[in-house]
């Protein structure tokens, strides 16, 4: 996985809102302004760059410097879903070329300019036009804006809007365009009676939601028409992972490559995803401190109270530090506490941070155990520092507040009794 964010560390990281149906499933988008992906995540891909196309082309466009370098990239089930890209650079100048709608003609898909361009790379987005042949119906299913989408024929060729997002750094990784999946499937599944709304994910980027291995979903669990996206999420399950609605528990068994069909089964009961939406109680825990003492979330009740996770080898979370020592000077003979998750591998690591912050005087919670931290798994932390600051009764307010604004969220809440 390549990460490109620079504000927090973790395995997987992008920002988005919330996905919310209108009429049972014909979904519309609701993102807070957020415009982009449909997930908090992704798993870029490599097209490799040739010198000659694999597919032959009927038209190119006048090339910087008079030629380009080509990759090839494959989604979707139909006869021709090889879709070309070409790549022309000169010095600073660089040009990108995708054949979006298939036709095998570079020069009717845009003007070659990219979306974005930063110090260190290029970045723009495509949505292609990606076949699929084989059996229907298809009834519902997600464009990259969630609007609905015709029936198709029960069976035959038919194409299906899907967004992906390129990129290509100026000085590194020169043979490759690297690239991710921007689009989700739309679908429904039916549980326990009832239809639940869902969003399928191919996170090896194909175009095909049928290798259940590289597939991640999402599910209405809560029933309230709406997808919360992001894998911190209550309604985000990785491939193969199981998912809880009611008291049964349920696989995702089947689908169709482009999710006209989907399928689930029963499974072996495992508790459902704790909800750690702002409002709701966090899960209390039982630990111990790393002055050996038992520690838990009910200690604090009465209090406000900031779950902090983060590492010795984290460079945002230390950063970060000094605000949150400000905070707690400031507001700790208020009511506000503060309760750190280490996520170091090796206590004597987190130990000698904390020897050079004497201002860190709260409790901390160091299982040694890094990502896999239990307290971290139980609240599915993905990325740090991460925050939970909560309420008097344990309420969760705000999740990962920073700078002026932990300040300012704390000093509303210990004036709250």
């Amino acid at each position: 996985m390549i990460k490109l964010s620079v504000t927090s560390v973790g395995p997987l990281v992008l920002a988005l809102g919330v996905l919310t149906g209108s009429s049972g499933f014909g979904a519309t988008r609701v993102v807070n302004d957020v415009t982009a992906s449909v997930a908090e995540y992704y798993a870029p891909q490599r097209g490799v760059l040739a010198d000659q196309p694999q597919e032959t082309l009927v038209a190119e466009p006048a090339y910087p410097g008079g030629s380009a370098r080509y990759a090839t990239i494959t989604l979707g089930t139909g006869a021709d879903n090889r879709f070309t890209l070409a790549l022309a650079r000169q010095g600073d100048q660089c040009e990108i070329y995708v054949d979006a709608n298939n036709d095998e003609d570079l020069t009717n898909d845009g003007d070659g300019k990219w979306q974005v361009d930063s110090q260190t790379s290029w970045q723009t987005t495509f949505t292609l036009r990606v076949p699929y042949s084989g059996p229907g119906p298809v009834v519902t299913r997600s464009d990259p804006w969630w609007s609905r989408v015709p029936k198709a024929p029960a069976s035959g060729e038919r194409t299906v809007p899907y967004r992906v997002v390129f990129y290509y750094f100026k000085d590194r990784l020169p043979e490759v365009v690297l690239y991710y999946r921007d689009s989700g499937f739309r679908t429904a599944l039916h549980l326990g009676g009832q239809r639940r709304l869902a969003m399928l994910l191919d996170d090896n980027c194909n175009g095909r939601v049928d290798d259940l291995d590289a597939t991640a979903l999402f599910v209405d669990v809560d029933g309230d028409g709406k997808l919360w996206p992001g894998m911190s999420s209550h309604e985000y399950y990785g491939p193969g992972e199981p998912f809880t609605v009611g008291d049964q528990t349920y696989r995702l068994a089947s689908a169709a490559p482009d999710a006209s069909t989907v399928a689930s089964k029963k499974t072996d009961h495992v508790p459902a995803k704790a909800d750690l939406r702002p409002g709701q109680v966090l899960p209390g825990f039982q630990a111990v401190d790393t002055a050996g003492q038992p520690v838990s979330l009910g200690d604090f009740r009465g209090k406000v109270l900031l779950v902090d996770f983060w590492a010795s080898w984290c460079v945002p979370c230390k950063a970060e530090m000094p605000n949150v020592i400000a905070a707690y000077q400031k507001y700790n003979d208020q009511g506000f506490e503060i309760l750190g998750v280490s996520l170091d591998e090796a206590r004597a690591d987190m130990d000698g941070y904390l020897a050079e912050q004497p201002g860190m005087k709260w409790r901390q919670i160091c299982d040694e155990k890094g990502w896999q931290a239990a307290i971290g798994q139980m609240y599915r932390v993905s990325s740090i520092p991460t925050s939970f600051l909560l309420d008097r009764q344990g309420r969760i307010v705000k999740i990962g507040l920073r700078g002026e604004d932990l300040s300012a969220a704390v000093e509303e809440l210990v004036k709250q009794q």
